[in-house]
């Protein structure tokens, strides 16, 4: 098993490998893409973790838990400038 500084490579190594290294696509979307679209999903309450994590081709069961604790407290309410005043 190696660490990710060992596989982290200049994308001209990898294009210069001819095909010996590959970008690891798994572990891509699960640690840069899926993180800020869930956060940026999590306001809707109609899109889970799960599904986002499916829709990236992920086992959306290893992200079921990522869903944010459904406190009320802990919503944002956005309000017209109207309403605040």
């Amino acid at each position: 098993d190696t660490t990710l500084a060992q596989r982290a490579y200049h994308i001209d190594e990898v294009r210069s490998s001819n095909g010996k290294l590959k970008v690891d696509k798994k572990w891509y979307f699960s640690n840069q893409i899926f993180p800020p679209i869930a956060r940026l999903c999590a306001p809707i309450k109609e899109i889970g973790a799960a599904q986002i994590a499916y829709s990236l081709g992920l086992d959306g069961r290893k992200f079921a838990n990522y869903d944010k604790n459904d406190d009320p407290a802990d919503e944002v309410v956005f309000n017209t400038v109207a309403s605040i005043q």
